[in-house]
C-alpha cells in the first residue's frame, strides 16, 4: 500500500490563523491550547480534519424505505456534485478507459440503429438483396402496426 503525504494548499505567506476553518477549530479549543499551536501544527490539523467543503453537495437526497413484509427498513443516499479531491493516476486511467468504452458503445448502438432503419427502408421499398432470404424483421415491424 502506497502512503501519499498530503501537502497543505495554502501559500506559505498566508497566516493560517486567518483561515475560517482554522478559526472555527480554534474557537472550540481551550484558549491556552489554541495559543500554543504553531502554524505548521495548524496546517497539519487542517489537512487531517479537512475543510468541510466535501459535505456540501448540489444534490443531497437521503431517506429510508420500509419494505412490506420485512421487519427492516433500508436507507438510501444520493449525492451528486463535482469531485474536488485529487484524482490518482489509476483513477484517471480508469475514467479515460470508461469514457472511451461508453463512446464506443454509443457509436456501436447508433450504427446498429442506423442499419436497422436502412434495412426497414430497403424492405419498405421492396428491394431484395438476396432472393428467398428474409431476417423476419420486416414482418415483425409490419406486425406492430396491425
Amino acid at each position: 500500500m502506497k502512503v501519499v503525504e498530503l501537502k497543505p494548499r495554502a501559500p506559505e505567506s498566508t497566516d493560517i490563523r486567518k483561515d475560517p476553518d482554522v478559526q472555527a477549530m480554534l474557537a472550540r479549543l481551550p484558549a491556552r491550547t489554541a495559543a500554543s499551536l504553531t502554524s505548521q501544527q495548524l496546517q497539519d490539523l487542517k489537512v487531517a480534519i479537512g475543510t468541510g467543503k466535501w459535505r456540501k453537495h448540489p444534490v443531497d437526497m437521503r431517506g429510508t424505505v420500509a419494505v412490506p413484509f420485512l421487519p427492516k427498513r433500508f436507507y438510501f443516499v444520493l449525492l451528486l456534485g463535482v469531485n474536488q479531491r485529487q484524482v490518482s493516476r489509476g483513477e484517471l486511467q480508469m475514467a479515460t478507459f470508461s469514457l472511451l468504452l461508453m463512446v464506443a458503445l454509443f457509436f456501436t448502438a447508433l450504427a446498429g440503429l442506423g442499419m436497422l432503419v436502412l434495412y426497414l427502408l430497403k424492405s419498405a421499398l421492396g428491394i431484395n438483396l438476396v432472393e428467398g432470404f428474409s431476417t423476419g424483421i420486416w414482418q415483425w415491424f409490419k406486425g406492430l402496426s396491425d
